[in-house]
This record gives C-alpha cells, sequence and structure tokens, in this order.
C-alpha cells in the first residue's frame, strides 16, 4: 500500500522464468507460476534427426541413422538412408533405358524363365514366351524357376492409303527413351575430379532435343514412390548438343561437339541392319563430366527416339523411297502377337526380305572407369489393320507417346453422328462405317479424358479407307484420303 495512493499490485510473472529453456514461463492469476514443457517443439520434422531439449541452450537435433525417404530396391538404387542427418539416395552404378518420363517400361506380360535374378539362363528357347502374370514356367525343370519382365516396346506399322496394301512405321509405345546411367567415383575431390564416358547407342536409334545429353548431382537423383523411375533435379548442372541423324547412320559421321567425339560408322544406301534380330551397329560418343562440387556420384542421360519412324523416313534399306513394309501373309504370330516386318519392294509392290525382325534386340552400353555397363530393350512389331472407313493415331507431338481411350467419332454433314470407336493402349483407332453414295466430307473428332475436343474432316467414299493423324498438344490433325496424297490441315481444338 502506498500512503500517497494506496493500493499498488505489481505484476511477479518475470519471477515465474525458472532458467529452463525447456519451459514456456507464464503466470496463472489463479493458481501462480506455469512452467509448461516445450521440447515438442523441437521437432524438425526431420526423420534423420533424434530431436530434444536441453534446459541450459535448447533444442538438440542430433544426426541418426534411421531409416528415411523411399525403401525401393532396383536396378538403380538400394533403400535411402540417413548420412550426417539428411535423407540421401543409395543410388547405385548402372545403366538403364527408359522411356520419356524416365521410368523403366514394358508393353507385354511376356519374359524368359529363369531361375533366379542372378543366372538369367532359359529354361527354353527365349523367343519361347512365359507370362508374367500367371508365372507359368515348367516346374519340372528348375522348381524355383519364374518369368521374368523383358524389357520391350511395340513399333507401330500403321496403312498406307496410297500404297494400300502396305504399312509405314508410324509410331512406337513408348514414344520416346532415354539411356542413363549412373557412376561413382570413391574418393574422388568433388568439383574437381572428372570422368569420360564412352557411349555405344544401337542402330537406329538418334537423338532428341538441342541438347540431348544432360549431367546430374548422382546423390539428387530420387525415386517415384516405389516405381523404377529416375527422378533428378529440375534443372541439370550440364547438357551438351550431340546429334545423331538417320544421315549419320546412313553416311558415317565423325563430329567433336564441345566435349564430345561422335563416331558412326555409316551403313551404307541398302543394307537391311535389323533383318538379323539384333542391332550390331552402334554410334559411339565421349562425354567428360566432373564430379559435382558436394558428391563424388553422378547421373547422365541422353535423351533418343527410334529413327525409322515417320511416313518419311528412307533408312531401311536407303534406297530414294521411304520406307514401306509388309507383313508375312498367313504368318504364325509369335507369343507375343506380333511379327517380323518384310520390305516393300518399291518397283512393283511385292513382299522382299525381312526388313524389320520381331524381338529385334537393341544393346546400349557405356565405359568408364568402373565400367563397363550396359542394358538391353526388344521391339515388337504389331500391324494395324484397315478396319472400317477411317483409321490412325492419337498422339502427343512433345513425347510421341499415343493416347489410349481417347473418344473417336466421325458426324456426316446433314445426318449428325454416324460412328465412333476408342483408341487401342497404343493410341491406335478405326472407325468400322460404310460409307454410301457420292464422295463426302465427314467431321471426325477426337474427345480426350479432360473434356477438350480436336476435329478435322476427312472424305469418305464408297471404297477404300482415309487415315486420320491427332496431335493433341498442337490441335493439328494430318488427313490423308484413300484417293490422295494427303494434306495438312489446323484442327478445331476446343
Amino acid at each position: 500500500c502506498d500512503p500517497a495512493t494506496g493500493c499498488v499490485n505489481t505484476d511477479i510473472t518475470a519471477s515465474c522464468d525458472d532458467t529452463d529453456a525447456c519451459t514456456a514461463d507464464s503466470c496463472d492469476p489463479a493458481t501462480g507460476c506455469v512452467n509448461t514443457d516445450i521440447t515438442a517443439s523441437c521437432d524438425d520434422s526431420n526423420v534423420c534427426t533424434d530431436d530434444s531439449c536441453d534446459p541450459a541452450t535448447g533444442c538438440v537435433n542430433d544426426p541418426n541413422d534411421n531409416s528415411c525417404g523411399d525403401d525401393t530396391t532396383s536396378v538403380c538404387t538400394l533403400p535411402d538412408s540417413c548420412v550426417e542427418g539428411m535423407c540421401v539416395p543409395n543410388n547405385l552404378p548402372c545403366a538403364s533405358v527408359t522411356d520419356s518420363a524416365l521410368c523403366l517400361f514394358d508393353v507385354a506380360t511376356k519374359g524368359i524363365c529363369v531361375v533366379s535374378d542372378e543366372d538369367s539362363t532359359p529354361t527354353t528357347d527365349p523367343t519361347t514366351a512365359c507370362d508374367t502374370v500367371q508365372q507359368d514356367c515348367p516346374t519340372d525343370v528348375f522348381a524355383d524357376a519364374f518369368c521374368l519382365e523383358e524389357q520391350q516396346f511395340r513399333l507401330l506399322f500403321t496403312p498406307d492409303g496410297p500404297n494400300w496394301p502396305s504399312y509405314k512405321l508410324n509410331a512406337s509405345n513408348p514414344g520416346q527413351y532415354f539411356y542413363n546411367w549412373i557412376s561413382e567415383s570413391p574418393g574422388c575431390e568433388p568439383g574437381v575430379t572428372m570422368e569420360t564416358f564412352t557411349v555405344s547407342i544401337p542402330f537406329p536409334f538418334v537423338t532428341q532435343g538441342r541438347n540431348s545429353v544432360h549431367i546430374y548431382d548422382g546423390f539428387e537423383v530420387g525415386n517415384a514412390d516405389g516405381v523404377d523411375c529416375f527422378m533428378p533435379p529440375e534443372e541439370a548442372e550440364e547438357a551438351f548438343p550431340l546429334s545423331i541423324t538417320m544421315e549419320d547412320w546412313i553416311n558415317g559421321a565423325g563430329d567433336g561437339v564441345e566435349n564430345l567425339e561422335l563416331f558412326c560408322p555409316g551403313i551404307g544406301q541398302s543394307m537391311l541392319p535389323l533383318a538379323s534380330g539384333e542391332s550390331e551397329e552402334f554410334c559411339t560418343f565421349e562425354v567428360t563430366a566432373t564430379y559435382p562440387s558436394d558428391s563424388c556420384q553422378i547421373y547422365l542421360n541422353v535423351h533418343l527416339d527410334y529413327g525409322l519412324k515417320g511416313k518419311d523416313v528412307d533408312g531401311n534399306p536407303a534406297d530414294t523411297f521411304p520406307d514401306r513394309y509388309l507383313p508375312m501373309p498367313l504368318a504364325v504370330l509369335s507369343d507375343y502377337g506380333s511379327q517380323d516386318a518384310y520390305m516393300r519392294v518399291p518397283a512393283d509392290g511385292s513382299l522382299g526380305g525381312i526388313a524389320l525382325a520381331d524381338c529385334t534386340v537393341y544393346p546400349f552400353s557405356h565405359v568408364d572407369g568402373g565400367g563397363p555397363f550396359g542394358d538391353n530393350v526388344e521391339s515388337l512389331n504389331y500391324f494395324k489393320g484397315a478396319k472400317g472407313a477411317v483409321v490412325g493415331l492419337v498422339q502427343s507431338s512433345s513425347n510421341g507417346q499415343g493416347k489410349s481411350q481417347a473418344g473417336v467419332s466421325i458426324t456426316h454433314p446433314t445426318k449428325g453422328p454416324a460412328a465412333s470407336g476408342d483408341t487401342d493402349d497404343d493410341g491406335f483407332f478405326w472407325i468400322n462405317y460404310k460409307h454410301k453414295g457420292k464422295p463426302t466430307y465427314y467431321t471426325i473428332t477426337i474427345e480426350l479424358d479432360d473434356g477438350s475436343e480436336v476435329s478435322g474432316e476427312v472424305l469418305l467414299k464408297g471404297n477404300g479407307f482415309a487415315e486420320a493423324y491427332f496431335d493433341v498438344d498442337t490441335g493439328t490433325v494430318i488427313v490423308q484420303d484413300a484417293s490422295s496424297t494427303g494434306g495438312n490441315g489446323k484442327g478445331n481444338n476446343k
């Protein structure tokens, strides 16, 4: 009590400070001092640290060796682990061919029977396939045999209207590819040590994009939640403008671009180098890269496509005529439902020799200080028959990938909807419809899964069929009538 002013009530909250850094100090008017434990606030949400509170200093986040991140075990990674308080991928030296999303692929459920991953000796001829779903390997030969997947991709041969019956190699599934590899140099000097890689690309793969070779910090490459995919940082540390073209394959090349030394042997003007069932010609290049500034592991890839695709390609053989193919009449299909592609003789349209053998193997490889490493993929030939009034493909130009399960319809100019269907797993479609009467332009429309549409016009006649090829990225449709040489047109994208 102050004699001059009366009662004085002094705030003594500060006296509740217990000098413990692990408590939040306050005063409750009803009960007095409150010292709340705040240790939980020290959690830094990092699975690679042990979180605690020291009364003298406050939060402590000590590194631990817990497991963390992705627990995937694949050809190029082991489960992630904690290193000095950080979760890092345990990437392994490896080589792998992927699709344009940097993921492993296999378009067939077929494989070969093996005893274990280490013993890849097939129980039967490798061309006799087993089913990876049913696991139908002959256990009377090896009790523990199982069906091991092979990395296979489809080559899609579509009808060529003006030259029917013949086919052009129009697309593949997947649409584009990457050859990927991870290399490490234990004890390197980060940011200083350099490594030179000699890379072999099999015929007929060509590069995609201006800067087709990309280099990343290998420790920063993750995986996609149990899916065998490479997930590098968004931006490459370096990129190089390597170019391999069909002209290089045919005529040969020996160019040096920056630190790349490219050599292509040249296959000549008339060879059919894929008739044997294995690609035996290679373009090689060298790339010299510096290990990242903070690690001794490096990841590289090169962006590729299958060079024999396209209606105007002349490379199999290189004979001044665009490549055209035929299936063998009444041929027995392989266990994959695929078959050999024969050359269509330009002079008379007859069946020539094998131009592209079914189940062709393509060996990719590279050599470095710890090599060699490599990966094989295999192509399956599928001929898309000319059924109905309109045939075609729906694709994305950004990656060459077909759009499956897209709705396709044709509409008569006065009578309205005429027929419809859906694209198959490869983005191919055919519309079963027979036009009657004089030649008439129909509207053909593609409806995508996001509700958007792309449309164009096709001329239908009483006999023959029309072709329509849609690019969903640009809204462009290329239409070719059975009686014409074809033309380009801008579709209506809405």
